[in-house]
Order: structure tokens, then C-alpha cells, then sequence
């Protein structure tokens, strides 16, 4: 790790750390990209899967690396994505989210919008909340934020590492809405936190105004993540596959309407 992040809010690795994985997949300027669980993505041979580029170079100067979703969403030709700054020791910069769009054909992430100290998310200290995957519309960017964190600990390029996971069983789940034209969110509140790793689906529903959210909530609401995250690794995962498997099974799908006349 470096002292400080290499732009601020960055994680504090150099701006090149990548390593050879390919957890999602995307297309960018005609070049398949491979997540790597941050910001950075390698570029792969669609034939061959041989490396091209590791990391990707794209055309701004927002920097790297990030932390940043796994997934992203491709609508229209358009990449849409968010880093999530300012989180671990060193990093600088503020708290907060970049959500940004990729037009076909380029590589040059475009800011949607930039939103520092999220309080919906965390009350008092104004902490984005970890997502691993977003979803989007044609009008609307959307985030479905827990108040599960990032650790403040610098993250090891490489590896996993899910101790040290934050919660505030104080702070209420809810949904973001980013608009795709004007940047400015609107905010959600649920009656009840819905920590999700992989979402459904996302649509307008034109007969009721309002976005349908489907996503599976995989922890119960009284469930905080910092206390589900501690004893999980890979080698646990598969060895005590009963207990995991019964962890599983009490998840459930769960559908959110949010009508846009009455954020």
C-alpha cells in the first residue's frame, strides 16, 4: 500500500493495481472488461480471454483505483457505474459517491453526480453504504443502500477479505434514485433495511409513475452485515456448506415500488 491514495478518495494503491481475475463482465470502446472487484478492470481478447490491457485505461482524469461495485449496468449502449470514495485509511478525500456514464464508443467516464457524506445512508458520519451491484433505468441510476460499509483498513489488492465490515443498526435502509439527466437523487426510505447482493430487475411502470424495483434480500433486517461477514471465506463457504446453505435459504425476493410523484 502506499501512505496516501494517488488522487484523493482512492484507495491507497497505485493507480496501476490490477491483478488477472474476471468476477463481471463488460464492454467498453469494443473491449471486453473484467471486474476486479475495484474500480480497475482488465481488458481480455474475445477469442482468446488472453490480456490486453491490465488495467484499462480510460479517458478521464477521475483516477484509480477505486472501490467500486463488481457489477455495473449497460442501458442503451451506456456503461453506468459509481466509485465509492474517501472510505479507507489514507485515502483522503470525502465520504461519498461518483456515479458516472460511459457513452458508447469512448472511454471516458462521465459524472452523473458526486455525492459526499450520504446521510440517508449513515446519519452522523455521512458513509456510503457497500453495493455490489447497482441497477438503472432509462431516466434513473439506482442504488438499494443498507447501512453496511466498507472497513477503514486499507483493502490487500488481490485478495478477499470480509472482516472489518461496518453497520449501524440506528441507520434505515432506503433507495437512491440518481437521475441520468440532472444528477440530483431522490431518496426512499424503507420501512425495513433490505441488504442485497444481487438485484432482479428495474423498470418504469407507467401505469402507477413509478419505479419497480425486484431484488433478493439475503440477510434478515436485524441481521447487520459486520456480524454475518466475520467468519465468511471461501474455504468456509464450501466446508460448512450446511450451515451456509441454511443461511441461504432464508433468503427471499422482494419487490419495491417507488412512485415518482411522492419521493
Amino acid at each position: 500500500p502506499l501512505p496516501r491514495g494517488p488522487v484523493p478518495g482512492a484507495i491507497p494503491h497505485p493507480a496501476n493495481s490490477s491483478w488477472p481475475t474476471g468476477v463481471a463482465f463488460r464492454q467498453v470502446q469494443g473491449r471486453l472488461l473484467g471486474s476486479t472487484g475495484v474500480s480497475n478492470a482488465n481488458s481480455f481478447d474475445f477469442d482468446t480471454l488472453g490480456p490486453e490491457e491490465m488495467p484499462f485505461v480510460y479517458d478521464d482524469d477521475l483516477g484509480a483505483p477505486f472501490l467500486a461495485p463488481t457489477h455495473e449496468q449497460t442501458i442503451d449502449g451506456h456503461v453506468l457505474h459509481h466509485l465509492v470514495t474517501g472510505m479507507q485509511q489514507s485515502s483522503g478525500g470525502e465520504p461519498g459517491y461518483v456515479v458516472y456514464s460511459i457513452k458508447p464508443g469512448t472511454r471516458s467516464r462521465e459524472i452523473l453526480a458526486r455525492i459526499e457524506r450520504p446521510r440517508e445512508s449513515s446519519p452522523i458520519e455521512g458513509y456510503p453504504s457497500f453495493q455490489h451491484m447497482p441497477l438503472a433505468t432509462k431516466d434513473f441510476y439506482i442504488m438499494v443502500e443498507a447501512p453496511c460499509y466498507y472497513p477503514d483498513t486499507v483493502t490487500v489488492v488481490g485478495s478477499v477479505d470480509w472482516k472489518g465490515w461496518r453497520s449501524n443498526m440506528l441507520a434505515s435502509g432506503h433507495v437512491r434514485l440518481v437521475s441520468r439527466a440532472t444528477g440530483e437523487s431522490l431518496v426512499y426510505p424503507l420501512s425495513h433495511s433490505i441488504f442485497a447482493i444481487h438485484h432482479v430487475n428495474a423498470y418504469h411502470e407507467q401505469s402507477t409513475n413509478s419505479i419497480v424495483v425486484d431484488t433478493i434480500q439475503l440477510l434478515p433486517s436485524l441481521l447487520p452485515c459486520s456480524e454475518a461477514f466475520k467468519g465468511l471465506t471461501v474455504s468456509n463457504y464450501v466446508e460448512n456448506w450446511r450451515k451456509t446453505g441454511f443461511g441461504l435459504s432464508m433468503s427471499k425476493l422482494v419487490r419495491l415500488r417507488l412512485p415518482l410523484d411522492k419521493p
